[in-house]
């Protein structure tokens, strides 16, 4: 003899199965799209601005210089957003260098308000920092970012950065996105800002 009350209560069970197993596989189907979205992402994809920890920071006269080894500087080359990086490799100790920085200076005050970022990295030894760098941007009202790249395994990291660089300065690294512009060679004022013009209106 059938039971109503019987049929009613697994009716209800075997509802209430499907509608849980029915949940968990779309459950499951939605986590396995989202994995492979997150996946197939586009190289293009913006790279925020996540500054390396440099090895050490020498402070002097109220000035604060980061010293980065190649390992630590390497991840700023691979910044990719709507900001242009220009990255200009200098010493106190080359004249030719000392003699363009002012116009990286005048460059850094004339784009303050647009997505334009120079970063003067200094190949002096960390150990010349206090004494001879620091006194040298005071000096010369050096206001642009300043960063030490002072690695001495030379042969390894100057190729990171060009692979025709054999490592003769100054030389300067221009990055925007896709857009990449290596040159050893000194800027006048109207040169320098021809490029950074180009590359943010191209």
């Amino acid at each position: 003899m059938n039971n109503p009350a019987r049929e009613l209560v697994l009716k209800e069970q075997f509802r209430n199965m499907f509608y849980s197993r029915t949940f968990k596989i779309y459950l499951l189907f939605l986590a396995v799209f989202i994995f492979l979205s997150s996946c197939s992402g586009s190289s293009d994809e913006m790279m925020p601005e996540n500054n390396p920890e440099p090895i050490q920071v020498i402070t002097a006269q109220g000035l604060f210089i980061p010293v980065y080894d190649f390992a630590g500087f390497r991840p700023m080359l691979d910044y990719y957003n709507d900001t242009l990086y220009i990255f200009n490799f200098w010493a106190t100790w080359c004249k030719p260098c000392v003699q363009e920085l002012p116009y990286f200076n005048m460059a850094d005050s004339a784009y303050a308000g647009e997505p334009v970022r120079i970063i003067l990295v200094s190949l002096d030894f960390s150990e010349n920092v206090e004494s001879t760098l620091i006194p040298f941007m005071i000096a010369n009202q050096i206001q642009a970012e300043v960063i030490v790249l002072d690695d001495m395994d030379g042969n390894s990291w100057i190729p990171g950065i060009d692979p025709e660089w054999e490592g003769a300065i100054p030389a300067t690294l221009f990055l925007k996105k896709r857009d990449r512009e290596f040159e050893v060679r000194s800027y006048t004022y109207n040169e320098l800002t021809n490029v950074i013009d180009n590359l943010l209106n191209p």
